[in-house]
């Protein structure tokens, strides 16, 4: 008896045990770990991302992604993060930490897959790439203001990076030619178009660079001073213009001939693949390029019939009362002055919580002018700095466009949404700085439907302009696939869109060209943040409040699509009203 006595305790105890092992404690603190040594390692690998957070360990770095060693690392590193998640007991996770699995898990398969494609064969992104963006800081404008000498010493530790991808892009560019993964030759000229004042520029005065110089820190004076200003000059005239130089003449006189007169990635090796891939990246779903393809001609049918309704209502009681027109640019910045003002007194109708990190409109520096989009916005590197909301002067939106634009890029659009995420602490580094396109443009799209509630869309032209631009992301689901999967020419796509009235169809075909599958995000994420809000609508009844729908939105930061209708949809029972 006594030794039956000890075995039974012997079963309880190891049954303990093996309970406590698969305990959601346990597998909720296993996840964690996982995934902040990841991220700690993805730092590793995409020091821009160090930089852009403000980590003190990666401020003076620039990611150089391009070389196949670094291509290397990366697949290990997916590969290490998914055998990891993968040891972790998924259903002893609580609700919270199944949403961390699931989106972290989304993310590396989905980025180990790219791995396939040779990507890193075109290096060079017009307005948004490395070249751009490193001009972009060296004039001031990003997230260095030159107002004390440690950034001086930041961009000049960023410098050495630079150079390396530079080289880089230009040893990848050679051996795309090999390859024959070039890029199309409108947007190789569009770059060169970018670069090349950087490219021709002999001192620090003919280029965008000599901005540093004119607002050294005032409380560094003397010998000090001068020997600053002389290291940054040197630095800028020896080395940044002659990178930009040695690109410039590379691309000009040799990659030029090269470059592919077909604006479609089914031009490409592989292409195909190659875009269905891109598709599932940017839309995290499971859509099929013709799936996409016939729901865009779906909605670009549907929306037409509202702004006829609208205009035939308009007639109605009298017609357009200021016309369709452009801004002028003080007007314009005006206005988007006095859409934050009318935004803020309404917003707490429509949020639980609302971002701490300040908002700042800013022009498009000129000399990306040409290059940029119309509007765009840029995170706060440490909470402290503004979030900018970039608008493109030169391309500055019509009259009808200005409220939709905020909405979309400032508040509650990408503003609220990132900032919101990058604010909250408790979530892994992955959900709050790494973005889901989807997510992020979806939710912009969702919030340009809430104008009403916040005090906007108070005249029929801005209305619109609400439906010329979902016009315009209804049409890209259409020219997008019709480019790269149906093989339309760049004349069939521009007719596509002219015929929608669509006036910058040509800015949207350099964009889709390339950034293929890009532009699908956006209607693809908002359709799914819609079916959940009638879903959260219809379990709420009268009850439904739109904080508490936000909220299940945007509390776990910027997700892939599929996780965030899991995690809404096991909310719904708990939603609705007692009897």
């Amino acid at each position: 008896m006594r030794r039956l006595l000890l075995g039974l305790a012997f079963i309880l105890l190891t049954a303990n045990v093996l309970s406590a092992e698969n305990s959601p404690s346990t597998e909720n603190e296993s996840l964690d770990r996982v995934l902040a040594v990841a991220f700690e390692e993805y730092l590793t690998l995409h020091p821009s991302l160090g930089a852009r957070i403000a980590d003190p360990r990666y401020v003076g770095r620039i990611t150089v992604d391009l070389t196949e060693e670094h291509q290397k690392r990366q697949r290990a590193f997916y590969e290490k993060t998914l055998t990891e998640l993968g040891a972790i007991d998924r259903d002893a996770l609580d609700n919270e930490h199944l949403v961390y699995h699931d989106a972290v898990s989304f993310y590396m398969e989905v980025s180990l897959e790219g791995l396939t494609f040779p990507n890193h064969l075109l290096p060079l992104l017009p307005g948004f790439g490395t070249a751009s963006l490193f001009a972009q800081v060296g004039s001031g404008s990003g997230d260095l203001r030159f107002d004390k000498a440690r950034d001086y010493d930041i961009f000049l530790q960023r410098l050495d990076d630079f150079e390396v991808w530079v080289d880089a892009a230009i040893a990848n560019l050679k051996k795309g030619v090999r390859e024959g993964v070039v890029h199309p030759r409108s947007i190789t000229n569009r770059f060169l178009g970018e670069i090349r004042n950087h490219a021709e520029a002999r001192r620090v005065e003919q280029s965008v660079f000599r901005v540093p110089l004119k607002s050294l820190p005032g409380d560094i004076g003397g010998a000090e001073r001068q020997a600053l200003e002389e290291r940054f000059r040197k630095a800028v005239e020896e080395r940044v213009l002659p990178a930009y130089k040695r690109l410039y003449d590379y691309i000009k006189k040799d990659y030029l001939k090269h470059a592919r007169e077909s604006i479609s990635l089914s031009a490409l090796p592989n292409g195909d693949a190659w875009y269905r891939w891109l598709v599932r990246f940017n839309t995290t779903t499971e859509m099929t390029p013709d799936e996409i393809f016939e729901y865009g001609n779906r909605e670009v049918s549907r929306i037409k019939r509202e702004m006829n309704m609208l205009r035939q209502l308009d007639t109605v009681v009298g017609g357009f009362s200021v016309g369709m027109g452009g801004f002028g640019r003080g007007d314009l910045m005006s206005r988007f002055a006095e859409n934050e003002r009318i935004v803020r007194k309404h917003l707490s109708k429509q949020f639980n919580e609302l971002p701490k990190t300040p908002l700042e409109v800013r022009a498009v520096e000129a000399f990306r002018e040409s290059s940029s989009a119309g509007a765009f916005y840029e995170t706060s590197v440490d909470g402290i700095q503004p979030g900018v909301f970039y608008v493109n002067l030169k391309r500055g939106p019509r009259y009808g466009s200005a409220d939709v634009l905020f909405l979309h890029e400032a508040l509650p659009g990408h503003h609220m949404q990132i900032a919101l995420a990058r604010e909250n602490e408790k979530l892994p580094g992955f959900l709050r700085y790494i973005n889901h396109t989807a997510f992020i443009e979806g939710w912009g799209l969702y919030c340009e439907s809430l104008g009403r509630y916040l005090g906007l869309y108070q005249d029929s032209e801005q209305d619109m302009g609400r439906l010329r631009y979902a016009l315009g992301r209804a049409s890209r689901l259409v020219a997008d696939v019709g480019i790269h999967h149906k093989g339309w020419s760049y004349n069939e796509a521009r007719g596509f869109l002219q015929r929608r009235n669509l006036n910058w169809a040509v800015a949207e075909i350099e964009r889709y060209t390339m950034m293929p599958g890009q532009a699908l995000s956006y209607k693809i994420g908002e359709r799914q943040i819609q079916e959940l809000r009638r879903k959260v609508e219809k379990a709420m009844g009268n009850d439904f409040d739109p904080r508490v729908f936000h909220t299940m939105i945007l509390e776990h930061g910027p997700l892939p699509l599929a996780v965030l209708s899991e995690e809404v949809e096991r909310q719904l029972p708990g939603l609705a009203p007692e009897d």
